[in-house]
């Protein structure tokens, strides 16, 4: 099963710029089960949250951004 798990590059940020978004994101609770070590973060069983569903719900821009990957992750399932 191949899984489709955005990586710095795939978002036009640095990998300290990712490590750092995703540091803001879990700590405000909108994924869970992310593991961030210094410059590596791992995202193969990460969820997003109610709360980041809410978020996502309410930031269309971010709503359509999620949705597109998570069509291509489907797809490539």
């Amino acid at each position: 099963m191949v899984e489709a798990v955005p990586k710095a590059e795939d978002l036009g940020l640095t990998r300290e710029e990712f490590v750092q978004v995703a540091k803001i994101i879990k700590q405000e609770g909108y994924i869970d089960n992310v593991g961030i070590a210094a410059t590596i973060v791992f995202l193969n069983n990460c969820n997003v949250t109610m709360k980041g569903h809410e978020f996502l719900e309410s930031n269309s821009t971010w709503a359509k951004a999620y949705q597109g990957l998570k069509e291509i992750r489907d797809w490539l399932k």
